[in-house]
């Protein structure tokens, strides 16, 4: 099969593929699912699967100045 036939094919489809139906479908309940979901549930959670103490870890690892002090560690900020 050649190019010019598959730009062919995906021109003559008028309704979305089963897979494609699948994908959104997938995609559809993955956001109605996480739409409940909120900043301090994720927290909350993370405090009971980890200990008392893990959001203040996992704060150090994301700063700027990285979890060591700023040993080895770069941030870009030029990317946006």
């Amino acid at each position: 099969m050649t190019a010019e036939n598959i730009v062919g094919l995906a021109e003559a489809c008028t309704a979305p593929c089963a897979i494609s139906r699948a994908t959104a479908s997938a995609d559809a309940a993955w956001r109605q699912s996480l739409g409940s979901v909120t900043v301090a549930d994720l927290a909350a959670d993370v405090e009971s699967a980890h200990g008392n103490g893990a959001l203040a870890g996992i704060g150090a690892w994301l700063s700027p100045a990285g979890p060591s002090g700023g040993v080895g560690w770069t941030v870009d900020r030029r990317r946006g």
